[in-house]
């Protein structure tokens, strides 16, 4: 008969493994908590939408070949596209799980409010942004034709 060391020690200071976790943070906060990063996602898009229309407007006045300037044009409004559809996807994830978290029994409201006051906060601001790109950088079928 052998004998097996005893592989589940006593839990260090009242804490337990990850699985099985009585750490000091609720539940709830454990809920919200895991779409943080959507939501900061969110507030970040702006900053960098506007960062890239300045990139694109200090590279566009040094540049004069038309077909450069298109190009330029072109690379950056797909990464602005880009950027907000991550943003897009990263709202509705944080508007599903504040609006389940609300819905919840045992739900931290204050938790909920404060995550949903910060969600539509950047939601406003990128679509301010979003606005001011499309006024800046328009399609070439809004412009006018040119007359002959």
């Amino acid at each position: 008969m052998t004998i097996r060391p005893e592989t589940t020690s006593a839990p260090v200071s009242g804490r337990r493994s990850v699985v099985g976790s009585t750490g000091s943070l609720p539940r709830v906060a454990g809920r919200l908590a895991m779409r943080r990063a959507d939501v900061v996602l969110v507030q970040r898009a702006s900053a960098e939408i506007e960062s890239l229309g300045a990139d694109l407007d200090r590279r566009l006045q040094a540049e004069t070949r038309p077909s450069e300037r298109l190009r330029m044009i072109r690379e950056t409004t797909n990464q602005i596209t880009r950027l907000a559809n991550d943003a897009i996807h990263a709202y509705g994830r944080a508007s599903r799980a504040v609006k389940a978290e609300e819905q919840r029994p045992d739900s931290d409201q204050v938790a909920a409010r404060e995550m949903r006051t910060r969600l539509d906060e950047a939601r406003a601001a990128v679509l301010a942004v979003l606005e001011v790109a499309a006024r800046r950088y328009q399609s070439a079928e809004t412009e006018s034709p040119p007359t002959a």
